[in-house]
């Protein structure tokens, strides 16, 4: 059922990953928190989840997001989207639903229902998760960005590596509008491990299909030793201002 706004006010939904989510800082410092906080009767609600790529805030949009009524929609677009949209298996450890592009260009979903994780699985993810040293040896064996790439079920067309990327977004906005609502981008090109086109290329591609794309490692007032947590990546509480 739908989820009524209190009063008159506007209401923006976050949807995104752990960007949106708020990783690594406290509740009032989270960028929805902090948009919220600024803007005069507005609502705003946080859909991020950790660890989500473009297809499953898609689905969250569809299912869950839809009884918000919302008026404006904010997709929290992160590096790692790129590849993990070409993914069942996150994060080495659990499966998750995605899509895929047929010959007229149409989103298939695929992997529902979710399969389940194998028992040896998750014990090698609470290893990685608990030990410095087993976390160190994955990497220095395979590499971060080559264990991304090796984990894609299918692998990026190199000529036109950002479609079925783009097509996700494409769908969001979709959604949004069947909704009354507008669509924004707000991009960030960390943990980028996609083998072949780039962050700028993406960025370009969704411009050119019409999207409104807020680059905040391109904004006004942007440091990127000062925003990030140390060793991180992820925004902190300075660099939520900034967006």
């Amino acid at each position: 059922s739908a989820i009524r706004k209190p009063g008159p006010s506007r209401r923006v939904l976050v949807i995104g990953d752990s960007f949106a989510w708020g990783f690594g800082v406290e509740y009032e410092e989270i960028f929805a928190t902090r948009l919220e906080a600024e803007l005069p009767n507005t609502q705003v609600i946080n859909g991020g989840v950790s660890g989500y790529s473009t297809d499953q805030a898609l689905l969250w949009l569809r299912t869950e997001g839809r009884r918000y009524r919302h008026d404006v929609v904010i997709y929290v677009l992160s590096g790692n989207d790129d590849i993990m949209n070409h993914m069942q298996l996150a994060y080495w450890v659990y499966y998750k639903p995605s899509f895929a592009l047929n010959r007229e260009g149409d989103l298939r979903l695929r992997g529902v229902p979710v399969l389940r994780s194998s028992s040896g699985a998750r014990f090698r993810h609470a290893l990685r998760s608990r030990s410095a040293i087993a976390k160190a040896i994955e990497v220095a064996l395979v590499g971060r960005e080559a264990s991304f790439v090796y984990l894609a079920d299918s692998q990026p067309d190199p000529r036109d590596p950002h479609r079925l990327t783009v097509a996700l977004v494409d769908a969001m906005r979709e959604e949004a509008a069947r909704a009354g609502a507008s669509f924004v981008v707000v991009a960030n090109s960390q943990f980028w491990f996609s083998p072949s086109g780039s962050h700028a290329r993406l960025i370009d591609e969704l411009r050119s299909a019409g999207h409104e794309v807020i680059d905040v490692e391109f904004e006004p007032g942007w440091e990127a030793e000062q925003m990030q947590i140390p060793g991180d990546g992820h925004w902190n509480a300075d660099r939520k201002s900034v967006v």
